[in-house]
């Protein structure tokens, strides 16, 4: 289908892919700043993404969406100002809200975690250490709630996990919300490669234990990388003096923990490069706390590598336990993950097992094409409407 991709950050790539930067003025740019940071000191230590509704850039989103028939958005967030983004909007355009976190049904944080107050009115939020009944929180939701009233919105959740929460939403009544459509895997880019070879190219001995895991943030708690820390710090002083830790992401860890060596691959943007990364392991570590979908989980599976991981958010619907690889209770914490890594580095063929089943489920169930089928789906019911 004819579309376009309008983006916030990064270059544009390809047809029919364009940067979308909102305009304003030098002091615009330095509120948006100034304000983004106050918000961050806003929040408590160890919470998660808490983001504003309003930016002080939000010129040129008129004439950047004009002629759409259908507007889909994915993650918005510290980028487009709300009641900016919807008046561009003609109140004739369907809009899709693609649910990745909780952002379009909350008043600003991206995971609720067990608050429940999105079910009624966001205010007195748990994430900010000056909260009250009209918060920042409160008025992210009213914001929202204007936005929303009088269009035609679609939700469409990225797992069945995101879909319980959001037909629970206040903002979202009343609004259809679809079955799941996961954000799929490219199962061509993601692929195994030959182990060997790929700890070759990132400088690993071929006779480690690899132990791999990451994120876009190294750093967010939320992502449970201290946990797995840990975890490996328990491990039997043999198995860590024989075992790797291959990260990826943005951050600094330490070079070893406890004997485990550390090998930090960095920030990685080249889908082919990730699935070297993937495939120089044993095994793929998902330590979060809580994840919506879980797409780390779903490319390490695509590389054909059992993942561990704890049975929190979307992870049960990528990960089976015993099948492709080990599902923990969120309670186990780290001595949990000790267990799993220990009996993974004792039955290597069951590993393998394992990680052939993550590959057949990737392409039988996350493959790119299939989201993009569904996608079509539903905007040739749009179209059938119009």
């Amino acid at each position: 289908m004819d579309s376009e991709l309008l983006h916030g950050f990064g270059s544009s790539v390809g047809e029919g892919v364009r940067r979308l930067e909102p305009t304003g003025s030098a002091w615009a740019r330095y509120a948006d700043r100034f304000l983004d940071q106050h918000v961050w000191k806003a929040q408590r230590q160890g919470a998660g993404l808490f983001s504003r509704t309003r930016r002080w850039m939000r010129g040129g989103m008129r004439e950047a969406l004009a002629g759409a028939d259908i507007l889909q958005l994915h993650w918005i967030a510290k980028w487009l100002d709300w009641p900016a983004l919807f008046a561009a909007i003609s109140v004739e355009t369907p809009i899709i809200l693609t649910l990745h976190d909780a952002s379009f049904f909350a008043g600003g944080c991206h995971q609720t975690n067990e608050c429940i107050r999105f079910q009624s009115h966001c205010g007195s939020c748990p994430m900010l250490r000056r909260s009250g009944p009209r918060d920042l929180s409160h008025r992210g939701f009213e914001i929202r709630q204007r936005c929303f009233a009088g269009r035609k919105i679609i939700a469409v959740p990225n797992s069945g996990w995101t879909k319980r929460h959001a037909s629970q939403a206040a903002l979202l009544q009343g609004i259809e919300i679809t079955e799941p459509i996961h954000p799929g895997i490219d199962t061509e880019a993601f692929r195994p490669l030959d182990r060997q070879a790929c700890r070759e190219i990132l400088g690993i001995p071929p006779d480690r234990f690899v132990v791999c895991a990451g994120s876009a943030d190294l750093g967010d708690r939320n992502k449970g990388m201290g946990i797995l820390l840990e975890a490996l710090g328990l491990l039997p002083a043999g198995m860590r003096a024989g075992t790797t830790l291959l990260t990826y992401g943005a951050g600094v860890l330490p070079g070893e923990v406890r004997g485990v060596a550390v090998h930090p691959a960095g920030p990685v943007a080249s889908e082919r490069l990730l699935a070297a990364v993937y495939s120089a392991a044993d095994v793929y570590v998902t330590p979060s706390q809580m994840e919506t979908f879980g797409m780390t989980a779903a490319e390490a599976g695509a590389c054909g590598r059992p993942v561990i991981c704890f049975a929190t958010g979307g992870l049960p619907e990528i990960v089976e336990d015993g099948v492709n690889g080990q599902l923990l209770p969120l309670a186990s914490g780290a001595a949990g993950l000790t267990r799993a890594l220990e009996e993974a580095e004792r039955n290597r063929g069951l590993c393998k097992r394992m990680g052939e089943s993550g590959r057949e489920r990737a392409v039988a169930k996350l493959d790119l094409a299939m989201s993009a089928r569904e996608y079509v789906r539903i905007y040739s019911n749009l179209f059938k409407k119009k």
